[in-house]
């Protein structure tokens, strides 16, 4: 009876032992990352948002059928739902998607639309978890409607949209809102009365809704803004303070808090290689930027950014590396620039070591986005570039705090 006893102890054992070096394989084989496209191909402008749910909601363009379609999908309370086709169409490409969130988490997406005979701007909405049919914001048959942008306003679920609209070297940017029956309503921001390089431009919501562009004059580019009137609902120009020193060649990809200031990142070289930049308004000198991204012997490119609610500043780009092409990540907080030292290189600025997000396999990733979540963590996106040899697919991770 001990016998059994004991040899029933030493089963359990190996059993326990068994299980332990099980999990241990499958932590160590557990991906570093997710593929999200399941049935497009080439995707590209993969954009990422997170609601105060923790639900993450991804959007791409990329191809099915010969043509470029615009796809969703949703990761909620842990569980993948199905790669979903937003656009209706059935001609032409679609592509450019942008994605915002309303104050209840429901997903707002606007795309562009390119066929031989006129070029749109889409948006659609999900409500309910029904999704409401896209509606055409603005089309052209004589000009490129580009680069949509869309934010929505809490407390009104008010959405804005920009896209810039032209082709050649002339290209103005627009604007649209709802007004008080829901209809857009579409305003051109930039001089009318100049013709010009208008090109880039970004919505911000808080605390009063502005759009921001790149400017051609001459041979140099400038930023412009110009801000939205909540009495007479219509745009008016005006010049952010505390960015005079702005690399605007460079065309900065801009970022906003909840307070409207605005940061910036770019790439540009040191004398060696390509680094990754970054500046904020009201900074001072530290808007001719600090390098970030701890990568000094080879290239960076592609910076995107955000900064979440609670104040911190999250930087995604690709840098290249002994795998080639890869996602890297940082993340940073400071005081406002009222309270700020007034040293060179913005050490107020407390940036932490940059991570490497993706998995390190030679697949051309490009093109990141990042979102933060409600944990203090941050979900980053990106694609591996079928042009240059990837499998076209969009990939996401998601970094805990």
């Amino acid at each position: 009876m001990r016998k059994n006893s004991r040899c029933m102890m030493l089963q359990l054992i190996l059993f326990l032992n068994l299980l332990l070096l099980f999990g241990a394989v499958c932590a160590e084989e557990a991906p570093l990352q997710v593929k999200v496209s399941r049935q497009s191909s080439a995707c590209s402008n993969s954009r990422v948002a997170v609601s105060a749910e923790n639900n993450i909601f991804i959007v791409w363009d990329g191809l099915l059928g010969g043509r470029s379609r615009i796809f969703f999908r949703e990761k909620s309370a842990g569980k993948w739902g199905p790669e979903f086709i937003l656009d209706r169409t059935d001609w032409g490409d679609n592509s450019e998607p942008a994605i915002a969130l309303d104050e209840k988490g429901n997903p707002h997406v606007v795309w562009t639309f390119h066929d031989t005979e006129l070029s749109a701007v889409h948006y659609a909405f999900r409500l309910r978890n029904n999704w409401v049919a896209p509606v055409i914001i603005r089309q052209n048959s004589e000009k490129n409607c580009e680069f949509a942008d869309i934010a929505v306003q809490s407390g009104t679920n008010r959405v804005f949209v920009t896209w810039q609209e032209g082709r050649g070297s002339i290209y103005a940017i627009w604007c649209a809102t709802q007004d008080k029956k829901g209809r857009f309503v579409a305003e051109q921001v930039s001089a009318a009365d100049r013709q010009g390089y208008n090109m880039y431009p970004e919505i911000f919501i808080a605390p009063t809704p502005f759009v921001t562009w790149y400017g051609a004059e001459g041979s140099n580019f400038s930023l412009h803004a110009a801000l939205f009137n909540i009495q007479t609902e219509r745009w008016m120009r005006f010049a952010p303070a505390g960015l005079e020193n702005l690399p605007a060649n460079r065309l900065p990809y801009l970022m906003a808090d909840m307070q409207g200031v605005l940061h910036a990142v770019w790439y540009d070289s040191d004398g060696s290689t390509d680094r990754i930049y970054f500046g904020r308004q009201g900074d001072g000198s530290s808007c001719k930027g600090f390098i970030v991204d701890g990568n000094p012997r080879r290239m960076n490119s592609l910076p995107m950014g955000v900064v979440s609610q609670r104040g911190r500043i999250y930087l995604c780009w690709r840098g290249e590396s002994i795998f080639g092409g890869q996602v890297f990540l940082t993340s940073g907080a400071g005081d406002y620039p009222s309270r700020l030292p007034k040293n060179l290189f913005g050490e107020q600025v407390r940036f932490e070591e940059p991570t490497l997000v993706s998995d390190g396999q030679k697949l051309f990733y490009t093109e990141p986005d990042c979102a933060p979540d409600a944990a203090g963590g941050v979900v980053v996106v990106w694609v591996s570039s079928a042009l240059d040899g990837g499998d076209g697919a969009v990939y996401m991770r998601s970094i805990k705090p």
